[in-house]
Parts: structure tokens; C-alpha cells; sequence
């Protein structure tokens, strides 16, 4: 049985979610993306027990029809450290977020979890021209942790970075694929992030491929973490939510919190910047 590595990425967000939707309306669009999924009972996590939050956080790419040259318009989305996923992966796979955990810093010990992702929907997103999948989550974090939970409110705490499981991994350059104990290619070795010119003559990105697609438990999202230094800048929450009470569904009635507490955000961000030590008070 192939050994499972532990994968942790940010994501460099490009186009922003729309502001002032709502988490249904982004759920319906993104409809025609789902796939069976962990079923959630909602009614347990209410506002006043948890922070609920819409946060981006990972992109696909789009991918030649060898199934492992990344098309150059997507070069500047593959993540920092050189892991990337196809865009038909990431459909097949995104819902593996689902109750996944929501821990601080990547440690991931579940008596140190934070809360957990609640949901995850995939959107349609065009990258100099070229659309591929952006996959966005509900990630609801417990008042148990006070401090933690005031910062994120207060926009001190708004990045956010995922974590995976993967057995396959593919070479965006010569297509090898190796599982986790086999050793890399001189591509993945060496010239990780860099560039080269393909057979057709096109420059392309040197990167990591997460999963295989004819392997569909290969890449398993696990978890998303609260941190203090993501490699991107852009991997940040897109909000915080209100969600009726009244209702058993909670993402039935899901509001983002108004402009005045989005102002105030920004004026307690600019007043403090948080710590890594911040994180774990």
C-alpha cells in the first residue's frame, strides 16, 4: 500500500470572491461541481458557539492534454513551493475538506484542533484568460479559543493554509509519476519552480502535481490552518458570517457581516500587527 504524504500549500488569490454575497448563493453557483460528500449537521454550529468563516484556499491548473504540462497562463498560481493541482483533480477531490479540521500553524494533533470545515465548493475563476477551479470553504472555528476567535473577528488573523494527504505525485515536466517512498525525478529535485521550454516549444513551470487522476484517493484535503505567514499573501478569509438562528440549515440564510465591521477590520489591523505568538494564546 502506497505511504501517504503530508502536503501543506497556500494559495495566491487573484480574483476575489464577491463581497457581499452569500455563502448559499456561492453554494448554488457551484452546484453543478459537487460530489458526494460528509454529511454535516449544521444546527451544531451556531454563531454564538463558533466564528464562522468564508476563506479561498486552493487553485487548480489547467493542465495540456498529456495530463501534466501546465499551461503557461497558470505558471504564477503554482503554489510557492512548488505543488500544483489539476484542475479535473481538484473537482474530483475538493470535497475531502469537508469536516476536515481547522487547526493553528499546521500542528496537527486533533486535542489541538481549533473547530472544523464545514463546507467547500469549487468556482470558476479566469487566470490571464484561462479559466480554472478555485475551491473556497466554510470553516467555523470554536469560542472555546477566545483569543484566537477575537483576532480572526478583529481581522488580526486572516490567512489561512491547507493541508493534504497525498500517495501519487506527477512531474510537470517529464510526467513520471512516484509515489511517496520512490525518489524524484532530476526535475522535481532540482529545478522545482523553475522554467522550461517544452517540445512545442512553449516556457512552462517546473512543478508537483498532487494526485494522479486515474487514482482518486491519491490527494485528500485534510485540514486548513489559521497561520501567521502563509507563502502567499492572498490566502486570507473573504469574510465572516451571520447565519439565522431560527433555521436548521444554517447556510440556508447565510449574510456577510456588513461594511462597518469590515472597515473596523481594517482600522484593528492597521493599529496591530499579530504575532506568531498570537496564534496560540
Amino acid at each position: 500500500m502506497p505511504m501517504r504524504r503530508q502536503i501543506k500549500a497556500e494559495i495566491a488569490v487573484v480574483d476575489a470572491v464577491i463581497e457581499r454575497s452569500s455563502w448559499q448563493r456561492i453554494r448554488t453557483a457551484a452546484a453543478r461541481n459537487r460530489r458526494q460528500t460528509t454529511s454535516v449537521n449544521f444546527s451544531e454550529y451556531t454563531p454564538d458557539k463558533y466564528v464562522l468563516s468564508h476563506n479561498t484556499i486552493v487553485s487548480g491548473v489547467k493542465v495540456e492534454d498529456n495530463e501534466y504540462w501546465i499551461v503557461p497562463e497558470h505558471s504564477e498560481i503554482v503554489n510557492e513551493n512548488g505543488n500544483a493541482w489539476d484542475n479535473e483533480i481538484l473537482l474530483n477531490t475538493y470535497k475531502t475538506f469537508i469536516m476536515g479540521e481547522n487547526y493553528v500553524e499546521h500542528i496537527q494533533r486533533k486535542d489541538l484542533s481549533r473547530g472544523k470545515i464545514l463546507d467547500a465548493v469549487a468556482r470558476k475563476v479566469n487566470i490571464n484568460g484561462v479559466p480554472t477551479i478555485y475551491i473556497d470553504i466554510l470553516v467555523a472555528t470554536s469560542r472555546k479559543h477566545k483569543d484566537l476567535c477575537a483576532r480572526i473577528e478583529a481581522g488580526l488573523v486572516n490567512k489561512m493554509s491547507m493541508g493534504c494527504s497525498v500517495t501519487h505525485t506527477r512531474c510537470s515536466v517529464c510526467g513520471k509519476t512516484f509515489e511517496d517512498d520512490e525518489e524524484d525525478c532530476i526535475h522535481l529535485s532540482e529545478q522545482i519552480l523553475q522554467y522550461f521550454q517544452s517540445e512545442d516549444g512553449v516556457r512552462r513551470r517546473v512543478a508537483e502535481l498532487c494526485g494522479v487522476r486515474d487514482l482518486p484517493d491519491s490527494n485528500v484535503f485534510t485540514e486548513a490552518s489559521w497561520v501567521y505567514d502563509p507563502a502567499f499573501g492572498g490566502a486570507e478569509s473573504r469574510g465572516l458570517l451571520k447565519i439565522g438562528l431560527e433555521n436548521a440549515n444554517p447556510l440556508d440564510k447565510v449574510v456577510m457581516v456588513d461594511k462597518i465591521v469590515h472597515a473596523s477590520r481594517k482600522r484593528a489591523a492597521s493599529k496591530k500587527q499579530v504575532t506568531y505568538q498570537d496564534l496560540f494564546r
